[in-house]
């Protein structure tokens, strides 16, 4: 709610109907509820692929996370300075990986309609995504500052998770090379 207003679009709209359009677009993408008669017909085409882009979305999600699991249970098999070492790679790599997306996110914010045209043009096959604001209430709803608005803290929350690979990379490296320190110190002290 706070975007709507921040947006004006409680003002231009009407809270009433910025209610009602909301409650029926989470249904929707929750439950597959119709969207009701608040939103156009290339409304309700777009939010289909919006919908299908979503799932997809969460698939992929889900299966990075399978196959991470996977990667630290195989690694996890070998030593554990190994496992350690093998953990921290992967951290960096992930790590590095977000870092290029963070450079790519801010070089894409810095002419975001540009980058928000380019893009509708790489996920969507059609030009459902091109709304009218004087016939499609979706349009209305969330104007293209919300999307640069949700851009922005997408940003800061994928920086702040890559911060806390990087600790965590150290810390693994830290303590993947520590007990070979200790043991290499011990045998110079006794040489």
């Amino acid at each position: 709610m706070k975007e709507y207003y921040r947006n004006n679009v409680c003002q231009s709209i009407g809270i009433d109907e910025v209610n009602s359009a909301t409650n029926s677009l989470f249904a929707y993408m929750k439950h597959n509820t119709p969207l009701n008669d608040q939103f156009s017909e290339r409304d309700k085409a777009h939010m289909v692929d919006v919908r299908s882009l979503i799932k997809k979305a969460g698939w992929a999600y889900y299966a990075c996370i399978v196959v991470i699991v996977l990667l630290f249970y195989i690694m996890h098999q070998s030593d554990s300075r190994v496992f350690l070492r093998n953990a921290a790679n992967t951290f960096v790599t992930v790590g590095i990986l977000a870092g290029g997306m963070l450079s790519f996110a801010y070089l894409a914010g810095r002419n975001f309609s540009g980058a928000f045209t380019v893009f509708h043009k790489l996920l969507f096959d059609n030009d459902l995504w091109l709304l009218d604001p004087k016939h499609d209430l979706l349009i209305r709803l969330f104007p293209e500052q919300f999307f640069y608005d949700f851009a922005a803290e997408t940003m800061r929350r994928t920086a702040i998770s890559c911060a806390i690979l990087v600790v965590i990379a150290f810390a693994f490296y830290y303590f993947s090379f520590r007990p070979f320190r200790k043991t290499h110190t011990r045998q110079r002290r006794k040489l």
